[in-house]
């Protein structure tokens, strides 16, 4: 019962402590405009009450995706510097596209943004890290947890009656 209590109480632990930053934020926000996208893809013959209904179940697993994807990508000594980054005009760019953008634009960040309005000079120390992040690919790592999004998308057609006739 003590190892029991000692492993729940060490769970909880790493829960309450686990990090939660910039980079985390625009990481799932990403995975959200990648999910959501493929889902409205899918179900697009489907009424917007249960293509809704479907998203927010599926984007309710992106948190612990993108966790895998930012402790992948990045070193503990990296993670600062890249959450500084997205403190940087730029960054603040980015995130606002990864909430409101256009998803089509996701595999050429020229298209997202104009680089010319920005200080080169100010972006050098950042450009490793970014070089990092922006290299691995979000779309494949999104999918390559397949039980995490397998489950949430099984859970969504039974619970927002995907397959039921409309």
């Amino acid at each position: 019962m003590k190892k029991y209590l000692l492993g729940v109480c060490l769970a909880l632990s790493m829960q309450a402590t686990a990090y939660d930053g910039a980079t985390m934020n625009f990481t799932k926000s990403i995975f959200d405009k990648i999910v959501t996208h493929v889902l409205m893809d899918g179900l697009q013959e489907r009424d917007t009450v249960k293509q809704a209904c479907a998203i927010n179940i599926a984007t309710s697993q992106t948190k612990s995706l993108a966790e895998n994807y930012v402790n992948i990508t990045l070193t503990k000594d990296e993670l600062p510097l890249m959450d500084e980054f997205f403190d940087t005009s730029l960054g603040q760019d980015m995130i606002v596209w990864a909430e409101f953008g256009d998803m089509n634009d996701i595999d050429d960040m020229d298209k997202m943004f104009d680089f010319e309005q920005y200080p080169t000079g100010g972006y050098e120390k950042y450009r490793a890290v970014m070089d990092k992040y922006f290299d691995s690919d979000m779309i494949e790592q999104v999918f390559s947890d397949d039980v995490t999004l397998l489950g949430a998308f099984l859970a969504s057609a039974v619970k927002c009656n995907i397959f039921d006739s409309e």
